[in-house]
């Protein structure tokens, strides 16, 4: 970055008397503001032969839309697999929602290969996984005291 100061004054002698002319002389100062060092990327650990610009090629790819849903399907060159299929329900209510069922498939950098089932619906989005985490277990008494409330219509 560069800033520019602008000198304003300067005392000339001249016949032996001091005068004072404007004079405006620029004064560059270089100022260098490093930018941090880049974050080296981590390498994958395995090597894919046919990765060209950042973007691997798909081989397989199947859609399908109907008016009340839809089916898709595809497989990259790196072995990502994905599916879904939607279905429109209650058609024609207030309560009318899509629901989606659907997985995909890589493989990770440990060269595990990961699956992650899902469901869409008016209640969220809910991902089955051996690799994602899960919730801890309800205590006890909190399961009870539910049960009692789902007795007494009070959930």
């Amino acid at each position: 970055m560069v800033f520019i100061r602008l000198a304003r004054s300067a005392n000339l002698i001249a016949s032996g008397t001091a005068r004072t002319k404007q004079i405006v002389q620029p004064v560059v100062q270089v100022k260098t503001i490093r930018s941090p060092a880049p974050v080296p990327r981590p390498q994958p650990l395995v090597s894919y032969n046919n990765y060209q610009e950042g973007k691997w090629k798909i081989i397989r790819q199947l859609s399908d839309v109907d008016t009340d849903g839809y089916h898709w399907e595809y497989e990259t060159e790196n072995k990502i697999i994905a599916e879904e299929s939607g279905k429109l329900h209650n058609v024609g209510t207030d309560a009318e929602a899509m629901r989606a069922k659907g997985f995909f498939q890589y493989t990770g950098p440990d060269n595990v290969v990961y699956t992650v089932e899902y469901t869409a619906d008016e209640n969220g989005f809910n991902p089955v996984g051996n690799h994602l985490p899960t919730p801890p277990p309800i205590p006890e008494a909190i399961a009870k005291a539910l049960e009692v409330d789902r007795a007494a219509n009070k959930l």
